[in-house]
């Protein structure tokens, strides 16, 4: 199971808001083919004191490489700009080159 690094990009917008679903942006990956492939998978955001928050990928939220996450709560509006985990299955990984974030 490899770990994957997103940056939680934004709230779901729209009349209402919706604090427990995120756009999640994969720095290196702008292929919405490629990210079908994260679709089900498991999304961790940790909280400075350590607690975890879970949460799954939903759909491919737009080609530019964005992907909706619903988590089982909804996150502070500290999250926002902070980095969360992407479990995925390693047959799920061949042939994407991911690059690195400083």
């Amino acid at each position: 199971m490899a770990r994957i690094v997103g940056l939680i990009y934004s709230f779901r917008r729209g009349a209402d808001a919706y604090p427990d679903n995120v756009i999640v942006v994969v720095p290196g990956i702008e292929d919405s083919a490629v990210l079908h492939r994260f679709l089900g998978c498991r999304v961790i955001w940790r909280t400075k004191t350590g607690k975890e928050i879970i949460g799954k990928v939903r759909k491919v939220w737009s080609e530019r490489g964005h992907l909706l996450v619903v988590f089982r709560r909804p996150l502070p509006g500290q999250a926002l700009g902070t980095r969360c985990e992407i479990e995925v299955p390693d047959e799920r990984l061949k042939d994407i080159t991911l690059r690195q974030i400083a």
